[in-house]
């Protein structure tokens, strides 16, 4: 008996690894052309009959003759080859085939396809690709076929196998990846977009910013030691609150919060701001991540809808990214930023709701009642409110983060939110109208006993 049957035959194995049907491979061995019918239900356990013996006996027998039949392969036509390059840890796809190429490796001008490390292993993986290694011996170059565990053998540190599991993990879930810092073709940028569209604009007020800035950083430190002392005075002094939105308006006006940039032309500032800062983050963004599309193009990639930042919570070298790690990665973003796409959809909708307005006025003038007012508040109060809960919620620059602990892959979404600006304490006071309100008897009068 093989070591297979040994294997099949053991009781620890579990039950679902064996239910596979090998009948509809008899068709394909030899002259046999009869086929096994398949079988019913599963036996959950077994119960001494001989014809569940017989089932068991025609099912394993029909798996292993399949098993030992040495026509199997692949078709050399249709065979890719990977060649690993150990100089510049790449691999070459001399002739490439397969829809894998859309998404996958950087074209060269001879027809091959480069792929890097993490590329190759992932195609190996799926068997899209053949890996090879080209030996030199006295008589010419001879190719030798890596196996799987060759290949994971070429992973040069820990920081690469890590790239490949996150690389791998998105892949398998369809999503479109590259690296940030990959060179080849073009990509866009929301700051660039921004700039080409603002540079007559801005160009002849490059100089007046200049001594803008130079007339704020003398005076600013100034003017903030004067706030901060008058905010000290002003505090202690008795003070009069009428309501208890009047109460969360001062405390909100003495706590310090970050305001996170909500247009493009924030996004811009405060780009060109951080550039000048001189800190130097050890996470840098690992991957552009895009959702499937079939009109993706490698030559011309639109803004990513992601970007992923590794994190290796075993090693020891490394820790946990702090405040000022966060913000230098929030300063090197540049994907899809959907506070932007609400800004302008609002703008657009605000636009259109106007002009249709107007020409309702012309036509008909309606005199709002108090009670149309109050519903109408109340319900702008409402979706206000549920508004600032999301923008709370989702907030405004995010990215993602990648936890890797012992091969297994947590991806976390962080995100900056605008705790300070959303007053979510604040509710507006609805006016209430005459026929809700209580008649107070007067002071001279009592109410009658009864």
């Amino acid at each position: 008996m093989s070591d297979n049957e040994d294997t099949f035959n053991d009781s620890d194995v579990d039950g679902d690894e064996l239910l596979q049907d090998w009948s509809l491979a008899t068709k394909f061995i030899g002259n046999n052309k009869s086929v096994i019918p398949l079988r019913g239900e599963k036996d959950f356990e077994p119960d001494g009959t001989s014809i569940q013996d017989s089932l068991l006996f025609k099912a394993k027998k029909v798996m292993f003759d399949v098993l030992r039949q040495p026509d199997r392969g692949t078709i050399v036509k249709n065979q890719v080859k990977a060649y690993y390059d150990s100089e510049s840890h790449t691999a070459i796809v001399k002739s490439p085939k397969g829809t894998f190429t859309n998404t996958i490796g950087s074209p060269n001008s001879n027809g091959s396809l480069t792929l890097q490390f993490h590329e190759f292993v992932y195609l190996v993986e799926r068997g899209s690709v053949s890996p090879i290694v080209q030996i030199e011996l006295e008589h010419g170059e001879e190719e030798y076929l890596l196996s799987l565990q060759d290949v994971y053998t070429l992973f040069t540190s820990q920081d690469e196998l890590d790239k490949f599991f996150v690389y791998a993990y998105l892949k398998r879930m369809g999503y479109i990846v590259f690296p940030a810092d990959w060179k080849y073709g073009k990509q866009s940028s929301i700051y660039d977009i921004h700039t080409t569209h603002n540079a007559i604009i801005r160009g002849g007020c490059v100089h007046m910013n200049r001594i803008f800035n130079i007339f704020t950083s003398i005076s600013f430190s100034w003017l903030k030691s004067w706030v901060k002392t008058f905010n000290s005075i002003t505090n202690f002094t008795p003070t009069r609150f009428a309501s208890t939105s009047a109460i969360f308006q001062s405390i909100n006006n003495v706590i310090p919060y970050y305001i996170p940039p909500k247009t493009k032309e924030q996004l811009l500032e405060r780009k060109s701001v951080c550039n000048t800062k001189s800190y130097v983050s050890n996470y840098q963004i690992a991957f552009d991540v895009w959702k499937p599309n079939p009109n993706f193009k490698k030559s011309n990639r639109y803004l990513p809808d992601f970007q992923i930042v590794m994190h290796n919570k075993n090693c020891q070298n490394t820790r946990f990214p702090n405040l000022s790690d966060f913000k230098k990665i929030f300063e090197q973003l540049d994907h899809k930023f959907s506070f932007i796409d609400e800004v302008d959809d609002i703008l657009e909708k605000t636009t259109k709701s106007n002009d249709t307005r107007s020409k309702t006025v012309d036509k008909r003038i309606d005199k709002p009642t108090n009670e149309t007012n109050n519903v109408h508040a109340a319900k702008n109060s409402k979706d206000s409110y549920g508004q600032s809960m999301k923008r709370i919620k989702l907030g405004y620059r995010s990215f993602l983060l990648a936890v890797m602990d012992c091969g297994l892959v947590s991806i976390i979404k962080v995100s900056e939110a605008d705790f300070g600006s959303e007053n979510i304490w604040y509710v507006p006071p609805t006016k209430q109208s005459n026929k809700h309100k209580a008649k107070r008897p007067k002071n001279n009068q009592r109410p009658k006993n009864r």
